[in-house]
């Protein structure tokens, strides 16, 4: 796992409604806050979370991701800035080689790109792609229709189990999270994932950091958003180790109603997973601050649009070339976000002895052909040979084949 904790991952807060114990929990964590730089490989054994199986898991950091991207594209001349590394076309896996020919035929139809959001505590460009450092905390695939520039998200959720092509010059597959592949094997891999266990062909990715969400709402001026009392005390808990990880410096939000925030708050507010709603309401948080910035974009003026474009451009890395991110800018006021969802459509949660807490796809042939349909509008896919082995394979490792109801 990452080498690093959050400050709130060792605590069971299921049914924790008095303030004095959530008060003890933030004085417990303070004294850690000068040595919390030291590295300490997480393990999810052991870990407990607040409701871990709760079904909304829409990580609405996909508005995030997608946000950050549109005012870069939006200034042209800013792309050229943008950390461009290259993936290692000998390792990665761009398409499961037995997809039937009209399926071939369909993908010709769509631009597939991995836009990914990590956990970096190492904010330089050069370091979102080193392995064994970031996780995955968003993995998202973009589609557009090439024909009439419609846009569907999917976000693969983390604790996923699947099978990971480790990609790094060693034959073979691992079956693990999601976001391991990441974090072990780096962008190729994960990639390769996304081809291999739901027959995509994905080639470029695009990975953006929290930083970068720190630096645009500072760049728009901040943001006005209303807040609660039990809202207000968890943005102030997390504004600590968002500080501590980013290295950018705060101040608490001293009342609740309707306040201001800058980067750093408005990034711990999009943060909180506790004090009811979980993550239906931290997706909705996280999508009003999103929106919030939008639209503050839309009505700046060029020089300051800019500025914003120059604040993130160091948080972003990806491997498309200059040519295609141009490409993309010319034509990205045209294009239309039509819809977005989870995946897998369809699962359950595990306790494993040896894969933790995972979400089992149930099963993963029945739910990729839910993601072709809600992607590329295939009625009845009939999943590869490829896919159809892995779902098995997964089936008999886990004991899950259909959701229960």
């Amino acid at each position: 796992m990452a080498n690093f904790r959050d400050f709130d991952d060792e605590y069971d807060y299921d049914g924790l409604d008095d303030k004095h114990e959530e008060m003890s929990i933030r004085e417990k964590y303070a004294h850690k806050e000068a040595e919390s730089h030291s590295k300490t490989r997480r393990s999810t054994k052991g870990r407990v979370r607040l409701r871990p199986w709760v079904k909304a898991l829409l990580i609405g950091f996909e508005i995030i991701v997608v946000g950050i991207l549109v005012v870069i594209l939006l200034v042209v001349n800013k792309i050229s800035q943008i950390e461009i590394q290259p993936i290692n076309e000998d390792v990665v896996i761009t398409r499961n080689e037995d997809i039937n020919e009209d399926t071939v035929e369909v993908l010709k139809g769509y631009r597939n790109i991995l836009l990914v959001g990590i956990d970096a505590r190492d904010n330089r460009a050069a370091m979102l792609t080193k392995k064994e450092e970031n996780h995955a905390d968003t993995m998202i695939v973009a589609s557009i229709n090439q024909d009439t520039g419609d846009i569907k998200l999917v976000s693969l959720y983390r604790d996923t189990l699947l099978e990971i092509p480790k990609c790094d010059g060693q034959d073979g597959y691992e079956y693990n999270k999601a976001t391991e592949s990441y974090f072990y094997y780096g962008p190729e891999s994960t990639i390769s994932m996304f081809n291999r266990n739901f027959d995509l062909d994905i080639e470029d990715y695009v990975i953006v950091n929290w930083k970068a969400l720190i630096d645009i709402v500072n760049a728009v001026g901040g943001i006005d958003i209303e807040i609660n009392d039990i809202e207000l005390y968890w943005l102030n808990a997390y504004l600590v180790d968002t500080s501590v990880n980013t290295g950018v410096s705060y101040t608490e939000v001293p009342t609740s109603g309707y306040v201001h925030l800058d980067g750093i708050q408005a990034t711990a507010y999009c943060r909180i997973r506790y004090g009811g709603g979980s993550d239906y309401r931290r997706t909705e948080r996280q999508r009003d601050v999103i929106q919030l910035v939008i639209n503050k974009a839309k009505s700046m003026s060029p020089t300051a649009l800019y500025d914003a474009a120059n604040a993130i451009i160091k948080n972003v890395a990806t491997s498309l070339e200059l040519s295609e991110l141009y490409e993309i800018s010319q034509h990205i006021t045209s294009y239309n976000f039509a819809d977005s969802s989870g995946f897998p459509f369809e699962f359950e949660p595990i306790s494993h002895p040896v894969y933790n807490d995972s979400l089992v796809p149930a099963n993963l042939e029945s739910n990729v052909t839910a993601l072709h349909k809600f992607l590329f509008g295939t009625e009845n896919y009939v999943p590869s040979n490829t896919v159809s082995s892995i779902s098995d394979y997964i089936i008999t490792i886990t004991g899950v084949d259909q959701k229960q109801e």
